[in-house]
């Protein structure tokens, strides 16, 4: 048996410059590393390789167009799997094998193969979840975590297939959906992971795509508000929850108003933010509603563009503080979210929502979260509506200018307090 290990690299021959990279970041992490350019003068070749691999606390398997077809790439995968030791990275768009496929990949195609990089971080973190190391600082390689999922399909009403995932156990927490999310990417994303890391901790995390982005079909019959509460429907109906908490951000925040109020029993709370009841069209003057469909026009025009002009208007908004590097993952990240037809289509079908008659039917507690400045989709006044029309509802304002609470801001402690406390009262 070799010498104890943290981290073994298993890797096709061809993409030995990518290896090497990985194994000098983790080296800089001061985690031990062992990859095959270390096998001993004489040593038989398997015997070695199967030793160190049932030695190592970690088996980073680098998945690329070549090493999927790697009979020795698969095989050491599959000890891995069972040995529950590991972390699957992909530098390319090619899937992984079969058999691999429901456990989460890191995404590093974005890595520029600088130890300091945000995906680095994620890397190290999920590697420290293996061997048991304490996570990593913000002034480190890691501070963003990471979290296994399972990701799995269901067919909403009209037979359109929707991608969900599962994070964590306990009581279930659906997230209902919202624009341009991508299950399998979106966890690893800075925006995102701190929240369902914080989530996935005491709750069962459900988080699926709407028709149209990420994971699920995008080609659907049609895009509708309706047809988007219907894909909940069929992503709660398909995860067997009879009962759970719904969590609402944005556009999610509108589909979660209006399945409390078709199905009053299942619910037993909400948690939104950046809440509207009121679609673009409905709530904003005729001078606001131009400005909103210039900006379609801009989607149509540029969405797959590399200048990632339209991405940036988002950005902007969703994270104005973000670092450059973090801005420009959060802007590639999302024009692999969806096409400009179908967010587009997203955009109008949101518009015309009013849900103003429903709410004083909603009797589930309810909190709201809002940020004093934000108004990417809605202000504060969106989100005072809402609270004073419905029975036992309350919100919470949060100060700054971003549309998501990211973990680096100053209001991310309360927030994450006030939301976890909120659903463990309530989500039992």
């Amino acid at each position: 048996m070799g010498d104890m290990t943290d981290v073994f690299i298993s890797y096709a021959a061809e993409d030995r410059d990518v290896a090497k990279a990985l194994v000098a970041a983790l080296k800089r992490a001061d985690l031990s590393v062992w990859w095959d350019q270390q096998l001993d003068a004489g040593a038989e070749f398997s015997a070695e390789i199967e030793s160190r691999l049932a030695a190592a606390k970690a088996v980073v398997v680098i998945w690329t167009k070549v090493s999927v077809t790697s009979l020795w790439v698969k095989d050491e995968a599959d000890i891995a799997l069972r040995n529950e030791s590991l972390v699957p990275v992909q530098f390319d768009d090619s899937d992984p094998p079969i058999g691999f496929r429901q456990v989460q990949t890191l995404d590093l195609s974005h890595w520029d193969r600088n130890p300091a990089h945000p995906l680095a971080r994620v890397l190290l973190d999920a590697i420290r979840s293996k061997i048991g190391h304490a996570p990593s600082k913000p002034d480190e390689v890691g501070a963003p975590r990471f979290r296994s999922q399972r990701i799995k399909y269901c067919r909403s009403a009209d037979r359109t297939r929707i991608a969900y995932a599962l994070m964590g156990e306990g009581p279930p927490v659906v997230k209902a959906g919202n624009i341009m999310t991508h299950i399998e990417l979106d966890a690893q994303l800075f925006a995102w992971r701190h929240l369902f890391t914080a989530l996935a901790q005491t709750q069962q995390l459900v988080r699926y795509d709407l028709r149209g982005m990420g994971l699920s079909e995008w080609d659907p019959v049609s895009v509708t508000f309706d047809d988007y509460l219907a894909d909940l429907e069929a992503v709660v109906d398909a995860a067997g929850l009879e009962r759970f908490a719904l969590l609402g951000f944005s556009q999610g925040c509108a589909l979660s108003l209006a399945y409390a109020a078709k199905h009053p029993e299942r619910v037993s709370c909400l948690a939104l933010t950046a809440a509207y009841a009121r679609g673009w069209r409905v709530r904003l003057s005729p001078q606001e509603q131009k400005r909103e469909q210039a900006f379609l026009d801009i989607i149509n025009t540029s969405w797959e563009d590399r200048s990632f002009i339209a991405q940036q208007m988002f950005t902007s908004s969703f994270a104005p503080n973000a670092t450059r590097e973090e801005a420009t993952m959060f802007n590639q990240l999302m024009q692999k979210t969806t096409n400009a037809e179908n967010l587009v289509a997203n955009l109008n079908a949101m518009a015309e929502v009013d849900l103003t008659n429903v709410l004083k039917s909603i009797e589930a507690p309810v909190r709201l979260f809002h940020v004093v400045d934000d108004t990417l989709n809605s202000s504060i006044d969106e989100a005072r509506l809402i609270a004073s029309e419905m029975p036992d509802a309350e919100l919470i304002p949060i100060e700054g200018a971003a549309h998501l609470v990211l973990e680096d801001d100053p209001a991310w402690p309360q927030y994450r307090d006030e939301l976890t406390d909120f659903l463990e009262t309530h989500n039992q």
